[in-house]
């Protein structure tokens, strides 16, 4: 069992969540499953549920508000200048990927919303975009850069993928991502990724290769997707 889960406001959603969404019910197939969370209300998104997207209220399925009050306000988790210190915006993306209510088995992939698909996504490609048998996650790591690009992360919940989003939500939840150098989400990735491989768990770099800033294009990934991260998801 393979389930999506990604995030957007009702901003996003009208600046690029249609795209993502049309690529998605075009080119992915039938039997993977797309969870959506959303800020409410939901009544102000024009999305239909079907049998494989699934709609949620982010507020409603996680403790996203009771975090943002407890550490949202902070200087380093709220800086408007510097993405690095940004930990508030970026822990939807943790909330929403750990809810309580997703499958605990099969795989999970983090997709984030700015991703536009182009082309028919099949089992044997998807396949070279997944960890592979005895590793935990698929992800794409950035040797020129200080931190990973966690646009894409797929978790096999069954080889410690579950474990991991335990402790990453934990660092969220009890506020410990404030004394980390930077609070963004793919920094923490990368530390408990650190921590997991001291302890012998595998893990399959997309991008082993990638040059400078932009992974996704270097991977397999930028076969059929294209990630509008960043200032891009305002040209595209």
């Amino acid at each position: 069992m393979i389930n999506i889960v990604t995030t957007f406001s009702k901003s996003g959603y009208d600046l690029y969540g249609r795209g993502f969404l049309d690529g998605f019910l075009k080119y992915w197939p039938k039997d993977i499953n797309l969870y959506l969370f959303l800020d409410p209300p939901l009544t102000s998104y024009d999305i239909v549920p079907i049998s494989n997207i699934i709609v949620k209220d982010l507020s409603a399925e996680s403790n996203i508000h009771g975090f943002m009050s407890d550490f949202g306000w902070m200087r380093n988790m709220s800086d408007p200048r510097n993405y690095r210190f940004q930990g508030s915006r970026f822990s939807h993306k943790i909330f929403a990927l750990t809810a309580p209510c997703l499958p605990r088995s099969g795989i999970r992939i983090w997709l984030d919303a700015d991703t536009v698909t182009f082309k028919p996504i099949d089992p044997d490609y998807l396949r070279e975009c997944l960890p592979r048998s005895g590793e935990m996650l698929s992800y794409l790591g950035r040797k020129d850069w200080d931190h990973s690009e966690c646009g894409w992360v797929g978790y096999d919940l069954a080889c410690g993928g579950l474990g991991f989003l335990k402790e990453f939500l934990e660092i969220y939840e009890t506020g410990a991502v404030v004394s980390y150098a930077q609070t963004h989400d793919s920094f923490v990735f990368d530390r408990l990724r650190e921590k997991f491989q001291a302890k012998g768990s595998r893990f399959r770099n997309l991008s082993p290769n990638a040059k400078g800033l932009d992974a996704w294009p270097q991977s397999v990934l930028g076969e059929r997707m294209k990630h509008n991260k960043g200032n891009a998801k305002f040209i595209d």
